[in-house]
């Protein structure tokens, strides 16, 4: 697991750029939309996404989960679902 690139307390950072450094990249504004409409598991998700490869998906999920925005909680009822936070 990758360590935050800003802490969210910063304030000598822009929001602005705090926020578009944390979900920049070419697939985590598509991977937060899809998870908008609900939580997913990773190869519904994965799957949603037409060009993605499992080693894009997986790293932009865990990035996004190291950054606390999004979470795959690992209860039984909830089935390992992606959701955004």
């Amino acid at each position: 697991m990758r360590k935050q690139r800003h802490a969210l307390t910063d304030a000598a950072q822009c929001p602005m750029e705090i926020a578009l450094d944390i979900v920049g990249g070419k697939w985590k504004g598509v991977i937060l939309f899809r998870l908008a409409e609900g939580p997913m598991r990773f190869n519904t998700l994965h799957w949603a996404i037409c060009r993605i490869t499992a080693r894009s998906s997986t790293q932009a999920l865990r990035d996004l989960e190291a950054d606390e925005w999004s979470a795959a909680p690992f209860t039984p009822k909830s089935l390992n679902a992606w959701t955004i936070l």
